[in-house]
């Protein structure tokens, strides 16, 4: 009877051991293949809270770099756009300056015109332009695009505030129509971006910024073209004035060839303002895409300090891992042998 107990003790003591002995080399086996120390709260609850707390850290400065990364694109959007503005204006200036020294004739300067005009479109069509199907122009208003064309006003049409001639109006081509900024509820508003938990970038600018550029291409077009412009060009006072109206008298040639000279000299003036006012977005540009950069290098560096922080409580050394993975390999292999000698017993009696 003693004899029998004993057996069943030994035999209960060795099950149980190989089942500890299985529960070990398991876990280790998990260190092995996930490469943390600790997985879950309950391996280490102590450690768990601050680890969480990292990982919620990491968690929100990546969502800041995102932002980041989405702000920096499309300011660089607008980079790109202002960029080709800028050489616009300074191509419509040349024509300009060509036009006025007076070696071209009335038919010559009419077909620069066309040129001119080509030029005024594309620069709306890049103040109408799209980043991710958001104009960028448009304010809060996403459903069309910020600059609409209108047909100029038929001859006869009164025109408040102007007092002048009377005008003749082309019924097609270039001349016969222009573009405004439709100033639709929120056309004004200009967007941020959330780059830090206290910082913001403006990423959007009022399409009114591209009134004044767009304007002295039209003038000059209609100039050109053989039209005055409503309202006119003031002397010695570029970027004075809004949007031309489509309207104006036509010159009467050639008779009116030194009014349209002058006309045309004052306009390269207005191009000029045009291009600053240009040159100074540029800079508010460049600098507003300086800050992200910054940001997100800090930002950067922070993540990387605080997953390291958090890799030193959680993250298991893969050496002393696999080494202990080994160690209890072999011993419960040892175990095995070992059962196996006792009474002669199958241990699949006991599992």
């Amino acid at each position: 009877m003693v004899a029998r107990v004993t057996n069943q003790q030994q035999v209960s003591t060795f099950v149980e051991q190989m089942y500890r002995g299985r529960a070990d080399l398991e876990e280790a086996r998990k260190r092995v293949a996930s490469g943390l120390e600790i997985e879950k709260p309950s391996d280490d609850p102590g450690r768990a809270g601050t680890i969480a707390l990292f990982q919620t850290t990491v968690t929100r400065l990546t969502e800041h770099k995102e932002r980041i990364g989405y702000a920096q694109s499309f300011l660089e959007q607008q980079e790109v756009v202002t960029t080709s503005a800028q050489e616009m204006v300074l191509r419509a200036k040349e024509l300009a300056n060509q036009a006025a020294s007076e070696s071209l004739g009335v038919d010559e300067r009419q077909i620069l015109a066309q040129e001119v005009f080509a030029l005024r479109d594309q620069m709306v069509n890049m103040a109408n332009s799209q980043f991710q199907g958001v104009y960028i122009y448009g304010g809060n208003d996403d459903d069309d695009p910020p600059f609409d064309q209108f047909p100029v006003p038929p001859p006869g049409t009164y025109v408040a505030g102007y007092q002048g001639p009377g005008y003749t109006v082309p019924s097609t081509g270039a001349a016969s129509f222009r573009y405004g900024w439709d100033q639709e509820s929120g056309t004004s508003t200009t967007r941020e971006t959330q780059i830090s938990d206290f910082e913001r970038v403006r990423t959007t600018t009022s399409g009114a910024f591209w009134q004044q550029p767009i304007a002295a291409l039209e003038r000059l077009g209609r100039a050109l073209d053989g039209y005055r412009t409503n309202p006119p060009v003031p002397y010695n006072s570029p970027g004075t004035v809004g949007m031309p109206d489509g309207t104006g008298a036509a010159y009467t040639q050639p008779t009116d060839f030194d009014v349209q000279t002058n006309d045309l000299l004052r306009l390269v003036d207005e191009l000029e303002f045009s291009r600053k006012q240009i040159l100074t977005e540029q800079t508010s540009l460049g600098g507003r895409l300086n800050q992200l950069r910054q940001s997100n290098d800090i930002i950067t560096q922070v993540i990387d300090k605080t997953d390291e922080a958090r890799a030193n409580i959680q993250d298991a050394d893969p050496f002393e891992a696999a080494t202990l993975f080994s160690n209890l390999q072999i011993s419960f292999e040892a175990l095995l042998a070992s059962g196996s000698r006792i009474n002669n017993l199958s241990l699949l009696n006991y599992l």
